[in-house]
């Protein structure tokens, strides 16, 4: 009897160390989860950083021009319609390819500037940026919402870039915006390079300011999403 009931405890307290666990656990969650968020969102942001530096030393290169306003001939990317064709430029500035992509999202890391495509990126470009705008939207998280679908006219010179999304926003006003971050990768938050190599971690509406201070044409700021 003194064995059954020895044995009986032991149960007992294995259970109740097993509900323990759990419940500490159940607290717990909520606070790991929302670290390996800001983890996220710190890798997300050191990599634009590693991206406006790459943009920065390739455009020095070029007459202070992004790869997106030269011509292929000299390297840039002027005309090109995915994303990929104006990143896959600065592969001699940007260290590793992993930099465009972001841990927040299941994009998979390309394993090479030569194989990447537009599903291995996480980093849209802000086809109104340049180098005399030092303020204006040059890449983000991809996750933007409230746009619209249309083309641009910038980066072509004759050959409108297509699959564009435009936010419509008047200068200097961000309560005209109508931009926003969804809960895709950040949870309504989200990171911006702006054309000076600058990175800003922003909510919606600190979004909307950055997009107001240099829309482009049309009274809208215009971005090509991967």
């Amino acid at each position: 009897m003194h064995h059954a009931s020895a044995s009986g405890l032991s149960r007992i307290d294995l259970l109740a160390s097993l509900v323990a666990v759990a419940s500490l656990l159940l607290v717990m969650l909520p606070h790991l989860n929302g670290g390996a968020q800001r983890r996220d969102r710190a890798i997300c942001f050191g990599n634009l950083q590693q991206l406006g530096i790459a943009v920065t030393a390739w455009s020095m290169d070029h007459e202070d021009r992004f790869p997106w306003l030269v011509s292929s001939l000299q390297g840039g990317s002027i005309g090109g319609q995915r994303v990929v064709d104006h990143w896959r430029p600065l592969s001699n500035h940007l260290r590793d390819v992993k930099f465009l992509t972001c841990p927040a999202n299941p994009r998979r890391y390309a394993t090479s500037f030569a194989s990447m495509q537009d599903h291995n990126m996480s980093y849209g470009v802000g086809s109104d940026s340049q180098s005399g705008l030092p303020g204006s939207f040059l890449a983000s998280d991809f996750d933007l919402e409230g746009g619209y679908r249309t083309v641009c006219g910038i980066w072509g010179r004759g050959r409108p870039l297509g699959n564009v999304f435009g936010f419509s926003v008047i200068t200097g006003q961000p309560a005209s915006a109508t931009s926003s971050w969804s809960v895709t990768n950040h949870v309504r938050l989200g990171n911006i390079l702006t054309a000076d190599g600058s990175v800003h971690a922003t909510d919606t509406a600190g979004l909307r300011v950055i997009m107001s201070a240099n829309s482009g044409h049309g009274g809208a700021c215009h971005y090509l999403p991967p």
